[in-house]
């Protein structure tokens, strides 16, 4: 009777020194795209929309934009403009106010917006760039001057199209 106990309390011993750990490995992976984000001064604007209104200077309407700062992990970005339907503001009444636009470069120059700015600057952070008025701008001016338009409030929107350089 000994044996069989002996027998049997060897195979439950042995079988509790014979378990073998497992394992399975967790293959993390995490894909960075690259990212762009719009500023207005410190405030995030991408996706969104900034307000400009337009005033009398020298018998035309004119505005310029503040300027645009790009915060990401791109090298830099070229931007594109849209303007709306026939490149004019609406009025209320149905009449049309027809707007040049040109960019106001960094290197103050200017560009017409038919083309792409190039090659613009983009920071990692917000905290690196040292002079939120110093980027890109766009200046608007009415294709005649103020008197040869019907009384009215003009509205348009034109989109700021921001592409990371390839």
């Amino acid at each position: 009777m000994m044996n069989k106990f002996l027998a049997a309390l060897l195979c439950v011993s042995s079988s509790a020194w014979c378990a073998v750990t497992v394992k399975t490995n967790i293959d993390v992976e995490a894909k960075v795209e690259t990212s762009v984000r719009v500023y207005v001064g410190n405030k995030d604007v991408t996706n969104g929309s900034i307000m400009l209104q337009l005033s009398e200077v020298g018998g035309y309407m004119e505005g310029t934009t503040p300027a645009f700062i790009f915060i990401g992990n791109a090298s830099s970005v070229k931007l594109s403009l849209e303007p709306p339907a026939n490149k004019s503001l609406l009025s209320e009444n149905g009449d049309l106010m027809k707007l040049n636009t040109l960019w106001q470069r960094t290197d103050g120059g200017t560009a017409v917006t038919n083309f792409d700015l190039n090659n613009q600057k983009v920071y990692p952070d917000i905290g690196q760039v040292d002079d939120l008025n110093y980027g890109p701008k766009i200046s608007f001016k009415s294709e005649k001057t103020v008197e040869s338009y019907p009384l009215g409030t003009y509205k348009g929107t034109y989109i700021l199209k921001v592409s990371p350089a390839t």
